[in-house]
C-alpha cells in the first residue's frame, strides 16, 4: 500500500512573508499594512544606495559638444 505524503493544503506564503516583514521592519507598517514607500526607503539606506529623489546630476548647456 502506497501512502501519499503530499500536503493537501497550500502553505500561506504571502501571510508568512507579511509576518516576516512586520518582524524585520516594524517601522514600515501603516495601519497594519506594509507601506512600500517606507520599505523601499529603508532598503535603499541599508544597501547604501541613493534614493532617486536625492540623486545629483551634473549638467550644463553645451555639455554634449
Amino acid at each position: 500500500m502506497k501512502t501519499d505524503k503530499t500536503p493537501k493544503t497550500t502553505p500561506a506564503l504571502n501571510e508568512e512573508r507579511h509576518r516576516q516583514l512586520k518582524q524585520l521592519f516594524p517601522e514600515c507598517l501603516t495601519e497594519g499594512e506594509v507601506d512600500l514607500g517606507k520599505l523601499e526607503n529603508i532598503l535603499s539606506i541599508c544597501e547604501g544606495g541613493v534614493n532617486q529623489k536625492d540623486r545629483y546630476h551634473f549638467n550644463w548647456a553645451g555639455k554634449r559638444e
